[in-house]
């Protein structure tokens, strides 16, 4: 567990915020890995009506990056900007950037506007390649007496790249934070689906368009 936090009265009061998330129980890191928790996933974006006329073009989905405190199947907490927890009764279905990058296939698929979409180097050869940098995935808290008590934010840097000629066509941040009116965690894995849906839905539009598909 990363503590960078001078031991102030702010400290204090942080320690107080993070209690109320596992009630007198101090939040963990990994801890036992032999202990068993309920694990989360989350929903890809869907599409009201696939493409009718789907593009030939094929995309593939490089492995992403991230931070070393994100490369973890656990939840992240912040409760300040330098001090990183996990919450200690949930992990996610995989760590969280491949998780996060499972979803934006899969929710680039659902458009149904390209050929093929997938993370396998052993598909289809690609049109192009989606690097995805996963920038921030995480409840954030927002001190005691504060409203509301957490948030959630999630952030991917995606770079589209011509497979070709290794040409960059375009690069964006999309970012979405959801507030949570408690620090339960299924007050917070609700907050974390609701951002990542809407992220999903943003960045899967773009991705199709900037490859030359059309989400109908």
């Amino acid at each position: 567990m990363m503590r960078i936090l001078a031991r102030t009265g702010r400290a204090a009061a942080l320690s107080l915020a993070l209690g109320a998330l596992a009630g007198c129980a101090a939040l963990s890191t990994i801890g036992n890995a032999t202990r068993a928790l309920p694990t989360y996933e989350l929903r890809a974006a869907s599409f009201a009506s696939a493409s009718a006329a789907p593009s030939s073009r094929t995309v593939l989905l490089a492995p992403p990056t991230s931070s070393t405190a994100l490369s973890t199947d656990r939840v992240m907490i912040r409760p300040s900007t330098l001090l990183v927890e996990y919450l200690p009764d949930a992990r996610w279905a995989d760590a969280a950037p491949a998780h996060a990058q499972e979803l934006l296939s899969r929710s680039i698929a659902n458009t149904g506007a390209l050929a093929h979409v997938g993370t396998d180097v052993a598909g289809p050869l690609p049109d192009f390649v989606v690097l995805t940098d996963v920038q921030a995935f995480q409840a954030e808290i927002t001190g005691p007496g504060l409203s509301p008590p957490a948030r959630v934010r999630i952030r991917l840097r995606l770079t589209i790249v011509r497979d070709i000629d290794r040409r960059m066509v375009g690069s964006r941040v999309f970012e979405r934070v959801v507030d949570a009116p408690d620090l339960s965690t299924p007050t917070l894995m609700l907050a974390f689906d609701a951002a990542m849906n809407a992220l999903l839905q943003d960045a899967a539009v773009w991705v199709v368009s900037s490859t030359g598909g059309r989400v109908s």
